[in-house]
């Protein structure tokens, strides 16, 4: 995980995220999108530095444990549209629910660049997933602890968490940051992390 980060970080522009101040509901939803709310198939492609050709295709595994050799780079761009991708309903029907609730604010927190924020929120809107009051967020590979925490710190309505994610990782990223926070700063918060295999829920 810790070079899949440092890739993104060395091999793209920062994105600007941005921290949501004027959240007054008690429950956050937060979802992944690649592979948690739809499998997009999208990879990371290995290319030579000086004639651009594609040498090879990574996946998210293959991504976290690998850094560009001599003469490559990186290129993320496939990750800059949705231009396929298979529904998971299961996660979506989840997403629906909380949408439905008054008392629930959604977030879409992806490791995808800024630019595709718009694309997912066509995605989700084929779908026939309300995005009016969604938040989405692409990260470029920032720390989704980091992240949540920030907007916790920020909304103090805010007592109920809930996390999707496919990345054991990233799960682990945002309970230990949230926990730590919850403990540091006393306040009351349930938080519920789940990875995307067949949801198993802390």
């Amino acid at each position: 995980m810790k070079l899949l980060l440092e890739n993104w970080r060395k091999y793209l522009n920062e994105s600007k995220v941005v921290i949501p101040g004027d959240i007054y509901e008690e429950v956050l939803a937060v979802f992944d999108f690649d592979e948690t709310i739809a499998d997009t198939h999208a990879k990371t492609v290995v290319r030579s530095k000086n004639s651009g050709k594609a040498l090879r295709r990574l996946d998210q595994k293959q991504l976290d444990t690998q850094s560009p050799k001599s003469g490559e780079e990186f290129d993320f761009s496939e990750f800059d549209d949705v231009d396929y991708a298979e529904e998971k309903k299961y996660i979506t029907d989840k997403m629906k629910k909380f949408i439905d609730d008054p008392n629930a604010q959604v977030i879409v927190a992806t490791a995808r660049r800024e630019r595709a924020q718009d694309s997912i929120q066509r995605y989700l809107n084929f779908l026939g997933i309300p995005t009016k009051s969604l938040i989405i967020q692409g990260l470029t590979g920032g720390s989704k602890g980091d992240y949540i925490q920030k907007i916790i710190e920020k909304n103090p309505s805010i007592k109920e968490l809930y996390f999707f994610d496919d990345s054991e990782a990233n799960v682990q990223d945002v309970w230990k940051k949230v926990n730590k926070f919850k403990e540091e700063s006393r306040r009351e918060l349930v938080i519920k992390a789940a990875q995307v295999k067949e949801d198993m829920a802390r």
